[in-house]
């Protein structure tokens, strides 16, 4: 939602709890740090890429020591050397990124919203709740639940591959 803000974008975003990153995202402590493989996966190459992005947005928007701060690690020499990493409130950098979005005027936050189904409407995409009320309608739809997106994108028909990772 943020990252489209700052592109100019009109969004509304609807969180299932009472407030934003109080799912996964809240959780008291994670690692921002690449995952080391011996010959380069996926998910590596995605890490060499997005550790440097999320740390340059947390140096941006959350002061060090108020929600991440730097750290060394040594991986048990299992890689060569130490590594710096970030220990991270992740909780921190959503509740920025939001600040920010809602300082411009073009975030709608709407909170305690449970999508259950989505539907093409006649100009895009309508959102209903468990009971089928619409929630929202839009022209352009973003589902970003982890894997709770993949019964939102079996209800549409879309066979999206997910899978969980571990950390």
């Amino acid at each position: 939602a943020s990252a489209l803000v700052r592109r100019g974008w009109q969004v509304t975003l609807l969180c299932a709890g009472s407030a934003p990153a109080d799912g996964a995202s809240a959780l008291p402590v994670g690692v921002l740090g690449p995952h080391v493989t011996r010959a380069p996966t996926p998910m590596s190459r995605l890490t060499a890429q997005g550790v440097p992005a999320a740390r340059g947005e947390l140096q941006r928007l959350v002061p060090t020591g108020r929600g991440w701060q730097p750290v060394e690690i040594d991986n048990l020499g299992h890689d060569p050397g130490r590594r710096e990493v970030a220990l991270v409130r992740p909780a921190a950098l959503v509740t920025a990124w939001i600040d920010e979005a809602l300082g411009t005027g073009r975030l709608r936050l709407l909170t305690g919203v449970r999508v259950a189904a989505v539907d093409r409407a006649d100009q895009g995409w309508r959102l209903r709740d468990p009971d089928g009320a619409v929630v929202a309608e839009a022209p352009v739809a973003v589902l970003a639940a982890a894997l709770g997106v993949q019964a939102l994108g079996d209800a549409v028909g879309l066979s999206l591959p997910l899978r969980p990772v571990q950390g």
